[in-house]
């Protein structure tokens, strides 16, 4: 049931699709808006910390970054982080 997606083609054209591993890559683009959900609480804190840092530095100036904090152990992350 989830594992395909139906998009416009326009929005399909917009969309950069590309592996990234938060653990060991660098920062991947420059990007306004970077969602995360669900990863970040299979990490431990340091990994945890990593990726926020990687995350943070793939947005582009006055990026946001939105971090699920439901059901996850980083429930502590501070606020302009979520």
């Amino acid at each position: 049931m989830y594992g395909s997606a139906v998009l416009d083609g326009r929005l399909r054209k917009a969309i950069a699709f590309a592996d990234h591993n938060l653990a060991t890559d660098s920062a991947f683009a420059e990007v306004p808006l970077v969602p995360c959900r669900n990863v970040l609480i299979y990490f431990d804190r340091s990994l945890q910390d990593r990726a926020i840092g990687v995350l943070g530095d793939s947005l582009c100036r006055k990026g946001s970054r939105l971090v699920h904090r439901m059901r996850s152990r980083c429930a502590d992350l501070p606020e302009a982080m979520t």
